[in-house]
């Protein structure tokens, strides 16, 4: 949601949460990852759905933890499950078979990480 936004790219992450309407777009959002579909995207789609998942998710991760300084300072700020996509829950770590790395391409990781 650009409008919590600036101009040098900073997240207005204490507005946002204030706002039941904009958290409830972006919750709506993240459930369309949820159930598993037969149509689902492939190729650069697919990587680029999967980035905007992974960027969404964790605003909404910051947002139900704020305030806080930090993502990294918040408990198992990657390793938690806590990412629906396709009917399964998983977290973004590479190293383990219950997160995306095992079930998805590096190039999806190069991007983000």
């Amino acid at each position: 949601m650009q409008c919590y936004v600036d101009d040098r790219g900073l997240v207005d992450y204490r507005s946002w949460k204030e706002s039941q309407a904009d958290l409830d777009k972006l919750r709506s959002y993240l459930d369309q990852f949820a159930p598993a579909d037969s149509e689902a995207a492939t190729g650069d789609e697919r990587i680029a759905s999967l980035i905007n998942a992974y960027n969404a998710f964790t605003i909404d991760f910051i947002l139900k933890n704020y305030p806080t300084k930090s993502i990294r300072l918040l408990d198992d700020e990657f390793k938690g499950k806590r990412y629906r996509i396709k009917y399964k829950d998983y977290h973004w770590g590479l190293n383990d078979q219950s997160g995306l790395g095992a079930d998805y391409e590096p190039s999806i990781f190069n991007s983000i990480f």
